[in-house]
């Protein structure tokens, strides 16, 4: 949505509507998806030079505007209650990689160190999510000096802001141009979870294997497309609500994963990976259900978003002007693995896997 705003503020007043470019950006995921595995690796291994050079570029059109303002820093029960919701919702962008990293580490060496694998992984990810959510807050920042870098975050949002920072009174034709590929970096962000959304639906129930993979993928952008263009028109309200539903259901996910690789497994070489399609090896899943119940349960307490709102994140900043504070992933991942690991040694007890 935030490519398909940027999309739409390039070449006006002949500019891209909204819906096609959407269409773009999902017919793009799927051309490449389509090429198989070994090209999803080829694109991604490249696909960041264009982006960081976009970036520098932003960053220096930023730095001579001059529009960046630190502030005010205040405390107090508002500023954590926005504290912990924003945090949830960058949990549930951060933490998505855990569904899915399986699918691309396939080449990685077998005897490759562990802990190099590890924090290979914590600062690919960590370095990126702080520089642009910092990037970001700096932008947004000089909204409030500049009136025309206001308005077109009132018109846009993101997208709008981000053209107004490369085009509008600075680099015009060219900043149009890095526009452009910004908004085209989504395709990176987009296709691992494309090529596998069809692996998860093949996953979730065998006879489903039966139909290509292509097809699960087909289906799974068109329920993209179907979502972002309405999407589109209610942006803001619509990403804070799905980033933190993201980060509900990652809770529940880590909370049962972990318990079971180290309290059960007590690490990899607690698991058979011959057993791996057969199902009278494999554990029945009762524990996991009912984890995922009961986690279900806290992310409803602890949640505060403009559809519902727990009674406990109510009681949050209680009367105060921001109103309540969004601890559903908290409350979510801490009744998962209490409820998951009451269940589990039953499960074992009477079931034996």
């Amino acid at each position: 949505m935030v490519s398909a705003q940027l999309l739409n503020s390039v070449n006006r007043p002949h500019s891209l509507p909204p819906w096609a470019g959407c269409l773009v950006l999902v017919l793009s995921t799927i051309i490449v998806s389509c090429f198989g595995y070994r090209v999803v690796h080829a694109y991604e291994k490249w696909a960041w030079i264009p982006n960081l050079a976009v970036f520098i570029v932003f960053i220096v059109q930023m730095a001579k505007s001059g529009n960046f303002t630190g502030g005010g820093f205040t405390g107090g029960e508002a500023t954590a209650a926005g504290v912990l919701s924003f945090g949830g919702a960058t949990y549930g962008f951060a933490t998505g990689w855990t569904t899915y990293s399986a699918d691309y580490t396939v080449f990685v060496r077998k005897d490759y160190p562990k802990k190099v694998i590890f924090f290979g992984i914590v600062l690919g990810l960590f370095t990126p999510l702080v520089f642009c959510q910092v990037l970001g807050a700096a932008v947004y920042s000089g909204t409030f000096k500049d009136s025309m870098w206001a308005e077109h975050y009132a018109d846009h949002q993101a997208g709008g802001l981000m053209f107004a920072v490369l085009s509008v009174n600075s680099l015009g034709g060219f900043g149009q141009f890095c526009s452009v590929v910004l908004a085209m970096s989504t395709v990176a962000n987009n296709i691992p979870n494309m090529y596998t959304i069809a692996l998860c639906t093949q996953a979730f129930w065998s006879p489903l294997v039966k139909v290509p993979r292509v097809v699960w993928t087909l289906v799974g952008n068109f329920l993209t497309l179907v979502i972002c263009i309405p999407a589109y028109y209610h942006f803001e309200e619509v990403m804070d609500n799905f980033m933190n539903m993201i980060g509900y259901y990652l809770a529940i996910y880590e909370a049962i994963s972990l318990s079971e690789h180290f309290i059960y497994r007590r690490g990899f070489k607690g698991y058979d990976i011959t057993a791996w399609n057969d199902f009278s090896r494999l554990p029945i899943g009762i524990a996991g259900t009912i984890g995922i119940c009961f986690g279900v349960f806290g992310a409803l307490m602890g949640m505060d978003q403009v559809w519902f709102t727990g009674p406990i994140g109510e009681k949050i900043n209680e009367g105060g002007e921001y109103g309540g504070a969004d601890i559903g992933f908290e409350l979510a991942m801490s009744f998962a693995f209490v409820a998951y690991n009451v269940a589990r040694p039953f499960e074992l007890k009477y079931f034996g896997r």
